[in-house]
């Protein structure tokens, strides 16, 4: 496009590139050098060919998403996930003449189909600080947008309007609630953990313990602290923990965390925990929980 008196020139440089390797452009510049018998000018583009990312199902497995949030936000989900997995252990039957890995695999599959029944998967990344009384009025809200874009009367539109309004408002005053009381959990369960390492030190400093006080400064510090190898008896086999050491180990398990191998969140153990019926089923098994 041409300003008056020519003195200046708007120019558009249209570059026709396939939607697959739109993110591979990285810049366009105008060849205005290029004598080709026209009036336009030729573009040059500078490309970056990326890798694809393989999408082979037999060796990359899309994660499963739960809403593992709510084992923790809501007691009421955490209670009716409890009393399904009491169920669902009920019906593993008598486990003692199984090996080990066989005990395992049924483990996680009973965690993992109890989780998906009870809390239900996620595909969109959800804030887990938010409980499932917020969520049930969100789509309420939802329900009632819907209404509204549907009804035809001017009267019924604006009463339902005004309870959107005040619908959103609750939303918003539930959501601080959520936050604050998300916020407040997570700094008790910092000074429940920082008590228990200055505790742990004061006793081994008082038994004059040094490699147990270097370990928990080593904690207090944040740096990574070497763990010892197991422990064996005296006939060479390894001495695994009673049920009492079990018990503690996975109420010490941290929130929020990735999970392992089989697929399983902490919350879910922690809140599932029930070591005597577990031992019952599995027997005294090398059980890796």
């Amino acid at each position: 496009m041409d300003i008056p008196r020519k003195k200046y020139s708007n120019q558009i440089d249209h570059v026709a590139i396939d939607r697959k390797f739109i993110r591979c452009l990285l810049d366009v510049s105008a060849m205005r050098g290029a004598d080709v018998g026209s009036d336009h000018i030729l573009v040059r583009s500078k490309f970056q060919i990326k890798l694809k990312a393989t999408n082979n199902k037999s060796t990359l497995e899309k994660r499963h998403k739960l809403n593992i949030q709510w084992l923790t936000n809501s007691p009421e989900i955490q209670e009716q996930y409890t009393r399904e997995l009491e169920v669902q252990r009920n019906k593993l039957g008598d486990l003692r003449q199984s090996t080990v890995n066989q005990i395992w695999e049924k483990y996680t599959t009973m965690l993992n189909n109890t989780a998906t029944k009870i809390l239900g998967g996620t595909q969109t990344p959800i804030k887990e600080w938010m409980s499932k009384d917020t969520w049930n009025k969100i789509e309420e809200r939802k329900k009632l947008k819907i209404r509204i874009l549907n009804e035809g009367r001017t009267h019924e539109k604006r009463k339902l309007e005004q309870l959107y309004t005040q619908k959103d408002k609750q939303i918003k005053k539930a959501v601080r609630s959520d936050k604050r009381n998300f916020t407040e959990r997570i700094l008790r369960e910092a000074e429940k953990a920082a008590a228990q390492i200055l505790r742990e030190a004061e006793k081994a400093a008082a038994q004059n313990d040094m490699r147990t006080l270097y370990n928990t400064t080593k904690k207090l510090a944040g740096k990574k602290v070497s763990y010892h190898r197991q422990i064996r008896n005296k006939e060479g086999e390894i001495l695994t923990p009673n049920k009492i050491e079990v018990e503690n180990t996975i109420k010490r398990l941290k929130n929020n965390k990735a999970t392992g191998p089989g697929k399983i969140h902490n919350e879910q153990m922690k809140a599932g925990l029930d070591t005597n019926a577990y031992y019952k089923k599995f027997g005294k098994k090398k059980l890796k929980l």
